[in-house]
């Protein structure tokens, strides 16, 4: 198992449209993915049933090669918000450190964060 995500056939409806139609997505270990479109092209609606937040209408998803449904280790992913009214100007962290966050569960909290760890 090389993908850290598999994505099959995924869809989903809120009542008056459909938002996500067959989608097909696999992200190896090691890649990173940006999700890019405009507003109200269903980028949030799909994190959302990542997430398990939205129950998809059709199709499965695959954390690490585990039924989404059945998946346990949530530590292994991480998720930042682009809500601005989430931000606090008075946060003195940095976009890398907020990003890093996902790291604690391997580095422990408030640690330094090595070389190999910056370049991932």
């Amino acid at each position: 198992m090389n993908n850290i995500l598999e994505i099959e056939g995924l869809s989903f409806r809120y009542e008056d449209r459909n938002v996500l139609e067959d989608i097909n997505l696999q992200v190896p270990k090691g890649a990173f993915l940006g999700l890019v479109g405009p507003n109200g092209s269903g980028k949030s609606t799909l994190l959302k049933c990542l997430l398990g937040v939205l129950k998809p209408k059709q199709g499965s998803i695959r954390l690490f090669g585990v039924d989404s449904k059945k998946f346990k280790e949530w530590n292994k992913v991480g998720y930042v918000s682009q809500k601005a009214n989430s931000f606090n100007s008075g946060f003195p962290a940095t976009v890398f450190e907020v990003v890093s966050m996902g790291l604690v569960s391997k580095k422990g909290l408030f640690r330094f964060l090595r070389k190999t760890i910056r370049k991932r």
